[in-house]
């Protein structure tokens, strides 16, 4: 018996030691059809992505953020775009709107123009990003780090803001900065550079803080040359001019940071990155650094490992960057008091590669761990994909109240949505006979009592002199109007703040996410006070 198994531990261990270099043989087959087909296998994959992000632009319904960039896209002229954005009708800076204003008489469809922009950006990080990792990594890791940048940050490449084009100008950035650092074609490299940071300073205020690593790097480069890369350095400057440029709009967009909906707090610290890394988020990055740590110095020393992967100067702007998150959140508590997960969203290209470079040096840029991690990511990103591509298309925020909308009794008695979310899909994509009875009663001091911010009352606020929602005055409504409906989500104060006012408040239906009420005057009802 003893001997059998030792015969059979014996046929196993000559298994394994002929199974290895098939498998290597395998792996490395892989790898040079890669390398000869790179680029080419980067654009199939880019055009294929773009057709299917295309599909999704048109299938999904519009959400309140990307209803807003309509908005301002349907005003008169640009000049009038910036003076709505000064008026506090959106948030970020006016150029997305002014694009997607650009665009919208030749699109065929609101969804798709709202969308394209950053559609096409979100494909230009697809390609820029490949060419940073091509110049240092083997083919697989260069595509599994794109792979992992696009499943990182997917939900952008449909969103109808900035962050598309944003993710694009990173990759584009950090291949001109690697580019220059080098020396090579420098006369293209710096002024792309300088494009990229400019408008992605141009289309989210934040991004101002991607310049930061690349100024570290180049301090930390003077500490120990004495050299300052003077150039380099010039090339950023065109950032001050747009913050200079954009002052009177941050200036104005002060009022929107007092009581805001997402005021920054500890807790950001941690959760930095939020739902914008989806299954990826700085925990894995920092156990990946102490598993690089380990292995590497076990191996031989750190540098060496680390330098089969990136260059000293690109590891360092890469940590840097890995720091930034949380570092921007304690930075907001302390002064503008607002952060939100997707402002830093500029950092995912950057952590892409570092997760990808630390797999690549660890490993010792193994080509069948890099097939077998880009095998991994492109199953996780066509999952992703068409999963996108086979969901019924739905309101994002307001699907809840549009249900209840169907148990409505006959009637032309206004209907109060309360969530602003809600209310503004709902004034788009319901039928027109329900919208035009849809109403929005203001109140910011309420807003502030109940919720703790009035980010969505001065929204409103400011959107009613330059739409044609029905938005007013609390007190003007229910001094208008005796009888009318509510459709309010669990968490909506006004259906109890109106029974407390003593109004008679008749629940007619309720879902787990909505519900529908009957509100009517009595004699013992009380309007507030303007």
């Amino acid at each position: 018996m003893i001997q059998t198994n030792q015969a059979s531990n014996h046929g196993n261990q000559r298994n394994l030691a002929s199974s290895g270099p098939a498998i290597n043989h395998f792996g490395n087959k892989i790898e040079r059809a890669l390398d000869r087909h790179f680029f080419t296998c980067v654009i199939a994959f880019t055009i294929v992505f773009f057709a299917c992000s295309i599909a999704v632009d048109l299938r999904m319904k519009m959400w309140t953020d990307e209803l807003l960039t309509l908005t301002m896209a349907q005003q008169a002229s640009a000049t009038e775009i910036v003076k709505a954005t000064w008026e506090g009708c959106d948030g970020p800076p006016p150029l997305y709107s002014i694009v997607v204003h650009a665009i919208l008489p030749w699109i065929p469809t609101e969804a798709l123009a709202v969308r394209l922009p950053a559609t096409l950006g979100f494909c230009g990080m697809l390609l820029c990003l490949p060419a940073f990792c091509r110049r240092r990594m083997p083919a697989s890791y260069a595509m599994a780090a794109t792979l992992v940048a696009c499943i990182m940050s997917l939900a952008y490449s449909n969103e109808g803001r900035g962050y598309g084009i944003i993710l694009g100008c990173a990759a584009g950035a950090l291949f001109c900065w690697q580019l220059a650092i080098e020396g090579r074609r420098k006369y293209l490299a710096l002024p792309g550079f300088a494009f990229c940071v400019a408008l992605m300073t141009a289309l989210h205020y934040y991004a101002i803080f991607f310049l930061v690593p690349f100024i570290v790097v180049e301090v930390a480069r003077w500490k120990t040359s004495r050299k300052l890369d003077w150039k380099l350095l010039a090339s950023m400057t065109p950032v001050a001019a747009v913050l200079l440029l954009h002052y009177p709009l941050i200036a104005a967009s002060a009022k929107f940071q007092k009581h805001y909906w997402s005021a920054a707090t500890w807790k950001h610290v941690y959760f930095s990155l939020g739902d914008s890394s989806l299954w990826f988020n700085l925990n894995w990055i920092l156990c990946l650094l102490w598993i690089a740590v380990f292995f590497t110095t076990g191996k031989g020393p750190l540098k060496d490992h680390l330098r089969r992967s990136l260059r000293l100067r690109e590891w360092t702007a890469m940590g840097v960057f890995f720091l930034l998150p949380p570092l921007i959140a304690i930075l907001s508590i302390y002064t503008t008091h607002v952060f939100v997960s997707r402002y830093v969203i500029w950092v995912t290209p950057a952590l892409a590669v570092m997760f990808v470079a630390l797999i690549c040096a660890i490993e010792d840029s193994a080509p069948m761990v890099g097939a077998g991690f880009l095998a991994l990511f492109l199953a996780m990103a066509i999952n992703n994909e068409w999963t996108r591509l086979s969901a019924e298309p739905l309101l994002r925020d307001g699907n809840a109240a549009n249900a209840e909308l169907a148990q409505l009794p006959s009637s032309q008695d206004p209907i109060v949505i309360p969530n602003v979310h809600a209310f503004v899909e709902l004034s788009h994509y319901a039928s027109p006979a329900v919208r035009q009875r849809l109403l929005y009663l203001l109140d910011a001091g309420l807003d502030q009592r109940y919720l703790h911010y009035d980010t969505d009352a001065l929204l409103m606020g400011a959107l009613r002199h330059r739409t044609s929602l029905h938005i007013v005055d609390l007190n003007k409504g229910l001094a208008d109007h005796k009888h009318f409906f509510v459709t309010a989500a669990p968490l909506d104060y006004l259906p109890n703040y109106l029974a407390s006012m003593g109004w008679r408040v008749k629940l007619l239906h309720m879902s787990p996410d909505a519900a529908l009420f009957e509100v009517t005057w009595t004699p013992d009802a009380k309007i507030p006070a303007q």
